[in-house]
């Protein structure tokens, strides 16, 4: 079982989302919100749905703001050229707070001299950018997920699955979860493996024995 593990506590930022992995947005993506909230999953799903879409392999183009200069920009450059051959271009930088003043004045310098491609860029702290830098891109404020987001988005998932669970049941098993994105689909996983193994439990109760079957038909 390999769902999609993202959870969203607006269902507006999850459209936006699904838009973007979708390819009906292209503008450049500024997703800001805390730890936990999504924002590094939800900037790669995108870009390997739009890789995928366009490259069918394993290319990736994933930067980290920590150290990011103009050679930094070359590789983007360079994919995208690769990119493009198939009609699209896509990069993630993570933490693009991270990256010096020099660092987002290559990334503006890029992005301005460029009319094709898509920037996607994570930040927990948006007040450290300056607006003549995230004006250039649609910003989407993702917050952490509530416990009702993630029990109901674990039901959908099993009940995808074939099992017919109820919300209670999702509570009850999801009562220790903590939380954070990174586990979530560890957790769905185990929930969906315990129900098979219950299932199959039962199934073996009510298969009758071999002897049993003598019997019955003598």
């Amino acid at each position: 079982m390999r769902r999609l593990s993202l959870v969203f506590h607006d269902p507006h930022v999850a459209q936006v989302i699904a838009d973007y992995a979708e390819g009906l947005r292209d503008k450049h993506l500024l997703l800001e919100g805390p730890t936990g909230s999504g924002k590094s999953i939800a900037a790669s799903m995108i870009l390997k749905e739009r890789l995928s879409a366009h490259l069918a392999g394993n290319f990736t183009s994933v930067f980290h703001g920590q150290g990011f200069d103009h050679r930094t920009i070359k590789r983007i450059e360079g994919d995208w050229n690769f990119q493009m051959i198939k009609g699209a271009a896509y990069s993630v930088i993570d933490e693009v707070d991270f990256a010096s003043a020099d660092g987002r004045r290559e990334i503006r310098k890029f992005i301005d001299g460029k009319s094709f491609g898509t920037l996607i860029c994570t930040t927990n702290f948006s007040n450290k950018l300056k607006q003549a830098f995230v004006s250039r891109f649609l910003v989407l404020n993702v917050a952490v997920p509530g416990p009702t987001d993630w029990h109901n988005r674990a039901m959908q998932i099993l009940q995808a699955e074939g099992h017919a669970v109820t919300l209670a049941q999702v509570q009850r098993f999801m009562v220790n979860f903590s939380g954070h994105s990174r586990n979530f689909i560890d957790e769905v996983e185990d929930f969906h493996l315990s129900l098979l193994r219950a299932r199959a439990a039962v199934q073996s109760k009510a298969r009758p024995s071999r002897a049993s079957s003598v019997l019955h038909l003598t």
